[in-house]
């Protein structure tokens, strides 16, 4: 699944399935050369990206391998600063960003 918003500058994300259940998120060009592997994972799986509205971080879902629990993160643009936004018993998918920066469910 590629995401991103046609006509800005920013990069797209891609998801691409690796192993059962262990999707991790990458980073392309417009032109369809990857940049960057932004989640390496071995027993989880990360989708369902957005970019934030300034374009600096990325909000996520994330699920280990049973998909028994799905929380919400949050990392910059290149991958690193991971920080999970959510932790409780409801499986939180395809999240979104809310008003200026902050992410939703």
């Amino acid at each position: 699944m590629i995401l991103g918003r046609p006509g800005l500058s920013r990069p797209a994300l891609l998801t691409i399935t690796s192993r059962h259940l262990d999707d991790d998120l990458f980073l392309i060009s417009p032109s369809g050369a990857l940049i960057r592997q932004l989640t390496s994972t071995a027993t989880e799986g990360e989708g369902g990206a957005a970019w934030s509205p300034n374009s600096k971080k990325i909000v996520f879902s994330r699920w280990n391998a049973s998909v028994t629990k799905v929380d919400l993160y949050t990392m910059n643009r290149d991958g690193t600063g991971v920080t999970q936004v959510t932790d409780d018993n409801v499986s939180d998918w395809s999240p979104d960003w809310s008003g200026g920066s902050v992410p939703k469910k």
